[in-house]
């Protein structure tokens, strides 16, 4: 099934260029294709990085090797050798011994009452 914008912009072609408005094709596909050992250094280095996202690999390989990916396209190359993406988790920080902490509440606590006088 064919929807109607389809039609209508198969019909628009034509009326402007007429039947080589419709058979030209304008995609040029991706020439920006690594070779191997291209491939091998990039997966070195998201090995050997800590890479929290795909542009950060992009940019890499812009700046090594000229080529340009975009994003789907590189999360794609990722995924095909095995990478995957992991959502950072937070670790609760380390807290102090117990006489700092009741060092901070005085001088916490000396500030409330400071404030709650003016």
């Amino acid at each position: 099934m064919v929807s109607k914008d389809v039609i209508d912009d198969a019909s628009g072609k034509y009326t402007l260029f007429g039947i080589q408005g419709l058979t030209e094709n304008h995609y040029e596909g991706h020439h920006n294709k690594m070779t191997k050992e291209e491939e091998k250094a990039v997966i070195q280095f998201v090995k050997d990085n800590f890479v929290r996202n795909t542009k950060v690999v992009i940019n890499w390989i812009k700046g090594h090797f000229g080529k340009v990916y975009t994003t789907q396209g590189m999360q794609e190359f990722l995924k095909a050798h095995g990478f995957v993406y992991k959502k950072p988790k937070g670790i609760p920080g380390k807290h102090s011994d117990v006489e700092n902490q009741q060092v901070m509440i005085n001088k916490l606590t000396g500030l409330i009452v400071v404030i709650g006088q003016k």
